[in-house]
């Protein structure tokens, strides 16, 4: 099995951020803080001091968030006010069964539209990033103190 070259990577990463620009989602890569979806002012941020894979793997897991977030039963399904410094079990739990749906659907969506991805980076990243909500689930001021 043939892994995507660091030029293929990018030429999808670039594809992907043409997609959410056609969307009205601006797309910013900056060295500063966290990857993220940002519903108001719909921005999604990549950090740069990932590797580009990561990176490409961060950006798909946004574009997830972006698309879990056009759904109408969006807010029924998850509590929306996501604040990472809560105390409150339920929204925390509500964060992570998010995060796990994003990657869910950002893998659908790649396959549905003919994104190339490697599956053992995909399932690297997806768990990687998953177990660090799962443990900030658990014990939020573990985290909180690292701000």
């Amino acid at each position: 099995r043939r892994i995507m070259t660091k030029q293929e990577t990018e030429t999808n990463m670039n594809r992907l951020v043409q997609y959410l620009t056609d969307k009205g989602v601006k797309v910013e890569f900056n060295s500063i803080g966290d990857n993220a979806y940002f519903p108001i002012p719909n921005i999604i941020a990549v950090n740069t001091r990932q590797n580009i894979y990561s990176r490409y793997y961060s950006l798909l897991h946004e574009t997830g968030h972006y698309l879990l977030r056009q759904k109408a039963d969006f807010s029924t399904k998850y509590l929306v006010d996501h604040s990472f410094g809560s105390k409150n079990k339920d929204t925390r739990i509500d964060v992570l069964r998010e995060e796990v749906a994003a990657w869910d659907t950002a893998l659908q969506f790649a396959e549905d539209n003919q994104y190339q991805f490697d599956k053992d980076k995909w399932n690297h990243y997806s768990k990687k990033f998953i177990y660090q909500y799962a443990l900030w689930t658990v014990n939020p001021q573990r985290f909180d103190n690292d701000d």
